[in-house]
């Protein structure tokens, strides 16, 4: 009489946990090679050392994370076309002057970057912290956007977000506020073609 050979209870799960074993295996293999190719991209048409670099400097210099972002897109930027058609927006430097802005564009939004209005021109001197800058808005009074401020302490610089902007005529009201009380409000009107 011929015997059954039968694998026991025991001895198969023994042999479902190397196929565990196995399968894991094979799945972090995969998980570490694409992180290693994510981090050190081996050929693709993205450069992310370039980036990481930037970074780690920004790092180092106490800038945060966010002042290399910025660096990367100034470099875009200044090799990027600034057709409003092409990009669909406009850059617009305020200069905070007190009778107030114009501008004429066909853009559907626009970006507004520059010194905070009442804040002292030289960025290498020290504002004291009585006039340091506690609150940006920037409202489209037309559209009723108010935008997102972003303040560069380092630059001392700011930029919105894309402002929306109707066909016509559209009142943006900046207003900039300071530690020691004083607020300064600058206004630019920008007419949408």
């Amino acid at each position: 009489m011929l015997r059954k050979s039968r694998i026991g209870a025991s001895g198969l799960s023994r042999w479902f946990r190397h196929v565990e074993i196995a399968i894991f295996s094979l799945v972090s293999l995969v998980f570490f090679h694409s992180a290693y190719r994510l981090l050190v991209n081996a050929g693709g048409d993205y450069a992310p050392s370039e980036t990481r670099t930037a970074a780690a400097q920004a790092l180092r210099a106490n800038r945060g994370l966010a002042a290399a972002i910025d660096r990367d897109a100034a470099a875009v930027r200044a090799v990027a076309p600034q057709d409003p058609e092409q990009t669909g927006y406009i850059p617009y430097r305020t200069q905070c002057k007190t009778g107030g802005e114009s501008l004429q564009t066909s853009a559907p939004r626009i970006r507004i970057v520059g010194t905070p209005c009442g804040m002292r021109a030289p960025a290498s001197a020290p504002s004291p912290a009585s006039a340091s800058l506690t609150q940006s808005r920037v409202e489209n009074s037309t559209t009723q956007y108010v935008a997102t401020v972003f303040n560069d302490p380092v630059t001392r610089e700011f930029s919105t977000d894309f402002i929306p902007l109707d066909a016509g005529t559209n009142r943006i009201r900046m207003e900039f506020k300071y530690g020691n009380g004083s607020t300064h409000p600058a206004t630019l009107t920008v007419v949408r073609k």
